[in-house]
């Protein structure tokens, strides 16, 4: 979430894994939902992955199209990473990530299983029986979504990368409680 007075139309979180913090160096952009999320993917994935020309952008908990057209802009040639929760909402900031990155304009509003979206100016209801996919949504949009970005969710039945981390911190205390 942003600080009081934030602007959460256009700002952003951003931590630049570069050593030397330049922005042509930057390869890869992850875009998280929140920082701590950002932090937690870090932490689970830092032994598998080499982050020195990364950056990580936190969109404050909402997503605006005038987030990612200001990170497009700054990282045109980096590959765009998609790390938002793993729920409705997050899997339509899949769906506007690709769009924006695609150079189209989708907006959906998400209750449950419910979505009311607009994509280029058409609207559409649809409501879902599960998550779906960012390729199913490439079905429903009839459009080629899922070749724009790269997407790493949490496992099924976690909300998010905290939660990874918070669960394996619990079952680490577990353990360590248990030879007391």
């Amino acid at each position: 979430s942003f600080s009081e007075g934030g602007d959460k139309v256009n700002a952003v979180w951003e931590a630049n894994l570069n050593p030397e913090r330049s922005r042509n160096l930057v390869k890869d952009v992850f875009f998280f939902e929140s920082a701590i999320d950002a932090m937690s993917f870090y932490q689970i994935n830092k032994n598998k992955y080499d982050f020195n020309n990364s950056t990580f952008i936190s969109t404050g908990g909402a997503i605006s199209q005038m987030q990612i057209q200001n990170v497009l802009k700054a990282y045109p040639e980096a590959k765009k990473r998609a790390c938002f929760d793993n729920d409705m909402t997050g899997r339509f900031y899949d769906a506007t990530l690709a769009a924006a990155v695609r150079g189209d304009r989708l907006q959906a509003h998400v209750k449950g299983f419910k979505v009311r979206c607009t994509f280029n100016g058409t609207e559409f209801k649809k409501d879902f029986q599960e998550k779906p996919t960012l390729k199913e949504l490439d079905a429903i949009l009839g459009v080629k979504l899922s070749d724009k970005i790269s997407v790493h969710k949490a496992p099924p039945g976690v909300k998010d990368f905290n939660e990874v981390v918070k669960n394996a911190q619990a079952k680490s205390v577990i353990k360590k409680g248990r030879g007391v």
